[in-house]
């Protein structure tokens, strides 16, 4: 999993990224030491939980996009048990973001035993 974080963060204007499951916390990270794992470990959980806030009101969200002064963070929903987080510069272009999350989403969700077991 780590070899697909770091060709994610080969992207244009990608710092790094993260994946967090609901049981296992963060599984995999190449985010900058900034970063501290007990702080990936919260932000990883609260934005899980905006997940499962959107499911319980029946809105289908499986991307989001959260913009601040100094990074976009581009949150997507790999299973209803885990997320794929990343970190970019303000200005980064997410069409082409999405479009290498894209293509690396399922080899990431193979790699997942609790996305597996949720079909």
């Amino acid at each position: 999993m780590q070899k697909i974080l770091d060709e994610i963060k080969t992207t244009p204007g990608v710092m790094g990224s993260s994946v967090y499951t609901c049981n296992d916390g963060v599984v995999a990270t190449n985010l900058p030491e900034i970063f501290k794992h007990k702080d990936q470990q919260r932000i990883g959980n609260i934005l899980q939980r905006i997940f499962k806030l959107n499911q319980r009101v029946n809105l289908d969200v499986n991307m989001f996009e959260i913009q601040y002064d100094e990074a976009l963070l581009l949150v997507k929903k790999l299973c209803c048990h885990a997320s794929l987080i990343i970190i970019c510069e303000p200005d980064a272009d997410v069409q082409n973001i999405n479009m290498t999350v894209s293509l690396l989403t399922a080899d990431i969700i193979n790699q997942i035993d609790t996305c597996k077991d949720a079909g």
